[in-house]
Order: structure tokens, then C-alpha cells, then sequence
């Protein structure tokens, strides 16, 4: 497992305007001192973001060279206990090692601190002061370590078993069953990011907006910073912030699934079966990403929360509830920005019916249509994307569960028919016979749709994230138009309310679930028509038309979720999965 993340490596640059673009900034920094007396204001650069090794000023090293241990072993009996009835029987043991870079020295991870509580007092009335998981995070530190980044796994055995049962004895009716334990490895994007962990990698941004104390920057103002190719990020070091972690739980270990499902078989006629399936899948200790350096209420009142807020809090602290000149907004730990918790925290349940019909290809027909009904549930849906790639993260830190609802890919009804028919007409004739039709037919329920606030302003438990979700009031669906045009009614979602019965009205968690509103469905259609030439026994030309989405139905992807943070396009769909596409092929077997 080897890669090169040459993040910001060559350094960005965001020029003021096209003439410092041209210029390489020069035109910038002369009309700057030309404007303002002589003396730099802003600079050329807007904004130069870089990477560096703090405790060098050089490049931090971006190549990783990852290895590790994995062993599995297995065994498995089947066991005919009766002429009609098989039981299989199986065990499996799989070791899945911590990686460790080739080169030592490099990587650290986050370890925690001691789990001994109280916590003492930052200024915050709402520090969770009691609690061990906020002082293991208050006491993390970054430790280079070359072996076991997080503790060995070695208790993973996983027991299956299945059977199969010809009811009758004559293979037309048969019951089908199986269950077992599937370990996964942690995938490489899980830990390849520890990185970027200090103390020998950092990102720093330049610019008066960014970093006000570094001055403006420009070829004049600050010659060297910006080169081609860039060659010196030594001028960032200075300004660079507190880093983030990436932080691998030292009690990692390998997600698993818990299985079972049955099925019933039925030869209803000949060439015909009918099939009836029951499915689970228990996600357990799956991994997800979470910042761990927060907590509810620690942005309440620092002013940066908006005027509604501020009210409320000017309110707090004239009341006494609140001790105005002491409070403050730091984080857990003063020695992290945030800290990129991987840990075992999440699962996922999903329950499946599949029931399905199948002819066997005889007189020229097949076909197989299938309907499935199912229900997938999870705290997060994806550790980096969740929310499709709109919301990165539970909403409450301490409370991951809270998120529990509808999965990210949950469709509860879809159906899938395919067919293929060779046409009789002039079947024997070998120049104008050898017509075929297919197709495939696809209708399904939408998948759900992530609603987040996305301002701060709408961060309701005042964590510093805004993946909060609004209220939500009367019908929040839109009918009679196009989903492009608008799906989901603004004026249904609204930030929630805390009660100043919590937390004197301060901050809470939305009561609004994840995942509760469903987006389009879809509907598509693929047809195919072929003619196949035979020329010789081994030998045939086949012309292929294919027609996908035959009749250009409009089918929409996920609307828009963020209602405030990109309120112009909250609930509309911004593109579509594609128009009718026609497909012309000649195909030579041979």
C-alpha cells in the first residue's frame, strides 16, 4: 500500500485580479503602494496556502510506503443428513495487522489522555466536565510510533452455516438457508491520512484575510514567497495553525457483518422458477470519522453565532445564568484544531424480501424479473461522503446514535425486469434471419435526502458544525413541477428552536431525524435489437441498435439539502441522470 499525497506541494495561489494573475503580482503590489502612500496595504496575493514540516520549514515527506500482516484460516464440513437435506459447516479466523510505514519516523498517531474526571474548568459553564471520553480527548497527544498505530485484533473468528432442503425429492421445491460472521479490513483512506498528523506536517495560509500578522503578500512585498516552481514553503512556517489529527482509536478493530437469510425455490412449470428470499445484514464496529475535539455548547456564546444568538446570550449572561466575562469557545484540547476521531462507533441493520421470477432460455425466450423490498439503517452511511457527500460527520459528538434513521442508499421498493426474445421470423433463413430484441426495465423509490441547516448561524448545538438539521412544518414536498425546477418547499424548514427549558433556550439537539424525506424515484427503460449474419459455422457478424432510457424520461438525482448554506438551490435537483443515448455496433464472433 504505497502513495504520494502531495498535498498543496507546490503551494496555491490566489492572485487579487487578472492583471496580478499576468503580472505575476508585480502590477499588484506597485498600484497597492501607489494607492495608499507609499505604504502596502493588501498585497497581489489574495490568498498562498503551502504545506510544510514545522519543525524544519522544508517540505514535510508526502510519500507513504505502507505494510502489513494478514492471516486467515478456515474450515468447513457439509454434511448430508439426510438424502434431501445438506447442512454446511464452517469456521474462519482472519488477523487483519495495524500497518506500519517502511520508513520509521515519519508517522504519529493521536493517543489519548487519562480518562480521570473532573475536567478542569475553561470558562464554559457547558465543558462536559464529568465526562471520561472529553478528558481522554483533553489529555490526546501526537506520539510517533513505528509498529501498532493501533492495538492487534486477534479474536476474529467467524462461524457459517448453511443448508439446503429438497422438500419433496424431486428438485421442485427446495428450502435454502444460511447465516454467518464477515470480517473487513479497515480500508487504506481510514489511516493513510495519519499523514498529515503532527508534528511534522502542516498546511499554513498566507494573506490579509488569513494571517493578518504576516503583512501583505506580493513579489514586492514579500520576494521569494511566491516562485515557479515553488521551492521554499519557509516563509508559512511561522503562521501555521494549531494542525489537526487524524486520530486512529488504539482499540480498532476489524468491522464485521452478521448475516442470515432463507429462501424457498419453486419449479412453478417448466422452465419456470419462482424464488422468495429473506435477507439480514447487521453492520457491527464500522468505522466512521468524527471530530472529537468538541462538544455541545462550546460556540454558544462566543459571538460568532449571529445576532438571534448573540440576543439570547446577552440575555444569559445579564440573568447571571452565565458567567459573561469568563466564557469562551476553546476547544477539549488546546493543542489540536480538530481531531479526526476513527473509531468502531457505528452499524447499520439491513432487512431485505426479494422476490423473484425466472424463465430458463427455451423457445427462444428468457427472462428474469425481480422485486425487492428493503429497509437499511445507520448511524453514518459513508466515513468521508455521508449524506452524499453533503454532510461529513454526525451531527452530535458525544451522541452518535442520535443520527440513527434511513441509510444514505435506503430504496424500499425496486424492480427490475430483463428479457431477451430471438424472434422466429425467417429463424432458418441465413441472410434474413437471426433477429433479437432485449431490455431491461427499472423502477425504483427515490433515496433520501440530506437535510442540514449549514450556516452557523444553524448550528443548533452550537458544536462549530453545521450538519444540525432544521424543523420541519407542513408538507414539505412540492407537486406539479419539475424536480429541476424545486422538490422540497423552503418555506416547510426552518432553524430549530431550543426551548429554554435546555440549556436556557441556548443550544440542543434538532428532534428532527436524519434521512426522513425521500427524494425521486426512477423509472428507465433499455432496448435492444440485433441481427446476426452467419457466415460461417465459427464465424457471424451480429449489428447491435441499443437504445438506453428508450423513452427519455427524465430521472433526477438527490435534491439539494442545505437550506441556508445554499438556500438558491435547497431542494432542487442540479442535474439529471441523462437523456436517451443510442448505441450502433457491429460485433464479429468467432
Amino acid at each position: 500500500m504505497a502513495s504520494s499525497f502531495e498535498a498543496q506541494k507546490n503551494g496555491i495561489f490566489f492572485f487579487e485580479s487578472t492583471e496580478e494573475l499576468i503580472t505575476d503580482g508585480f502590477f499588484g503590489d506597485v498600484a497597492d503602494k501607489i494607492l495608499n502612500g507609499g505604504k502596502a496595504t493588501s498585497g497581489s496575493i489574495y490568498e498562498a496556502v503551502a504545506s510544510l514540516n514545522p519543525l524544519t520549514g522544508g517540505f514535510p515527506v508526502y510519500y507513504r510506503g505502507y505494510r502489513a500482516n494478514e492471516y486467515a484460516f478456515y474450515g468447513q464440513d457439509d454434511w448430508k443428513i439426510l438424502p434431501k437435506l445438506t447442512l454446511n459447516i464452517g469456521l474462519r479466523w482472519e488477523y487483519f495487522g495495524p500497518p506500519h510505514n517502511f520508513r520509521p519516523g515519519l508517522d504519529s498517531n493521536i493517543f489519548w489522555g487519562s480518562p480521570l474526571t473532573p475536567l478542569p474548568p475553561n470558562g464554559n459553564p457547558f465543558l462536559p466536565v464529568n465526562n471520561s471520553f472529553a478528558a481522554m480527548e483533553a489529555g490526546a497527544r501526537a506520539i510517533q510510533v513505528n509498529q501498532n498505530i493501533w492495538a492487534k485484533d486477534t479474536n476474529n473468528f467467524g462461524p457459517r452455516i448453511g443448508f439446503a432442503w429438497d422438500v419433496f425429492g424431486a428438485q421442485k421445491l427446495v428450502l435454502r438457508g444460511g447465516g454467518g460472521v464477515f470480517y473487513d479490513r479497515i480500508y487504506d483512506n481510514i489511516f493513510e491520512n495519519i499523514r498529515f498528523n503532527p508534528p511534522l506536517f502542516n498546511v499554513a495560509t498566507l494573506g490579509t484575510a488569513f494571517a493578518p500578522a504576516a503583512g501583505p503578500i506580493g513579489p514586492i512585498d514579500s520576494p521569494g514567497l511566491y516562485t515557479v516552481p515553488f521551492t521554499n514553503p519557509a516563509p508559512f512556517a511561522p503562521f501555521a495553525p494549531l494542525p489537526s489529527g487524524r486520530h486512529m482509536d488504539q482499540n480498532l478493530r476489524a468491522p464485521y457483518t452478521e448475516q442470515a437469510n432463507l429462501g424457498i425455490q419453486y419449479a412453478v412449470a417448466r422452465d419456470f422458477v419462482l424464488e422468495v428470499d429473506g435477507s439480514y445484514t447487521g453492520g457491527r464496529a464500522l468505522t466512521g470519522v468524527v471530530d472529537a475535539n468538541t462538544y455541545d455548547g462550546r460556540r454558544v456564546c462566543d459571538g460568532a453565532e449571529g445576532s438571534v444568538q448573540n440576543a439570547k446570550c446577552a440575555a444569559a449572561f445579564a440573568s447571571g445564568q452565565i458567567p459573561a466575562a469568563t466564557f469562551t469557545g476553546r476547544r477539549l484540547n488546546p493543542t489540536l484544531a480538530s481531531d479526526g476521531l476513527r473509531s468502531n462507533a457505528y452499524g447499520s441493520s439491513y432487512y431485505g424480501l426479494q422476490v423473484s421470477m425466472m424463465k430458463r432460455f427455451s423457445r427462444g425466450l428468457q427472462f428474469n424479473s425481480n422485486y425487492t423490498w428493503s429497509h437499511a439503517l445507520d448511524d453514518l452511511s459513508d466515513a468521508f461522503n455521508g449524506g452524499h457527500g453533503q454532510i461529513a460527520g454526525p451531527t452530535d459528538v458525544f451522541n452518535v446514535q442520535a443520527d440513527k434513521g434511513d441509510a444514505d442508499f435506503d430504496i424500499r421498493h425496486r424492480f427490475v425486469s430483463t428479457a431477451y426474445y430471438e424472434l422466429p421470423i425467417f429463424k432458418q433463413s441465413r441472410w434474413i434471419g437471426g433477429w433479437s430484441i432485449d431490455g431491461i426495465v427499472t423502477a425504483q423509490k427515490g433515496v433520501p435526502i440530506p437535510i442540514l441547516n449549514g450556516t452557523t448561524s444553524g448550528d443548533t448545538n452550537r458544536d462549530g458544525h453545521t450538519t444540525d438539521r432544521p424543523a420541519i412544518s407542513g408538507n414539505p414536498y412540492l407537486t406539479g413541477q419539475s424536480p429541476a425546477d424545486a422538490f422540497l418547499n423552503p418555506a416547510s424548514f426552518s432553524r430549530y428552536t431550543c426551548p429554554v427549558t435546555v440549556n436556557f433556550g441556548l443550544f440542543c439537539d434538532s428532534p428532527t431525524g436524519r434521512n426522513t424525506l425521500i427524494g425521486p424515484g426512477f423509472v428507465n427503460t433499455d432496448f435492444g435489437v440485433a441481427k446476426k449474419f452467419r457466415i460461417r459455422e465459427a464465424l457471424a457478424l451480429q449489428f447491435q441498435a441499443n437504445f438506453f432510457n428508450l423513452f427519455n424520461h427524465p430521472n433526477f438525482t438527490t435534491p439539494q439539502g442545505n437550506r441556508f448554506g445554499n438556500a438558491s438551490q435547497f431542494g432542487v435537483s442540479t442535474s439529471d441522470f441523462g437523456p436517451r443515448v443510442t448505441q450502433l455496433a457491429l460485433r464479429l464472433d468467432f
